[in-house]
């Protein structure tokens, strides 16, 4: 939290009406990651992923605004990791192949380049 002791010593163009602090201010961030939380504890937890309300007879909750927020983002979050993973699936099998193609053709120019000469062209093809 900013103390100013000495208002005095600050420039003239600095007001105090621009100091601003704020709840967020006070969460302690580095023990909460030092204990695997999330910077934000509103963020996560039972009380923005559990329904506000339910009903006695049974019947499912609808989802409220937020929570159907959430679960389209994570959806789509979803998606792009699926295809992003197929991507780079796809991406390391065609060097693969790529790789494997390039040394093949390597090979057939060297076997074109040395063929059998004199008494080893009489003998058969193994």
């Amino acid at each position: 939290m900013l103390k100013l002791c000495n208002l005095r010593v600050l420039p003239n163009y600095v007001n105090t009406k621009f100091i601003h602090t704020s709840g967020s201010n006070f969460i302690d961030h580095k023990w909460r990651e030092a204990n695997r939380l999330c910077r934000n504890p509103n963020t996560e937890g039972p009380l923005t992923d559990l329904p506000d309300f339910t009903y006695m007879d049974g019947r499912p909750t609808p989802f409220g605004r937020a929570q159907k927020f959430r679960l389209i983002n994570q959806q789509r979050l979803a998606e792009k990791i699926y295809t992003g993973t197929k991507e780079i699936e796809f991406a390391i099998n065609r060097h693969k192949k790529l790789k494997e193609d390039e040394i093949k053709n390597k090979q057939d120019i060297l076997d074109s380049k040395f063929k059998r000469k004199g008494h080893h062209l009489l003998q058969k093809n193994e």
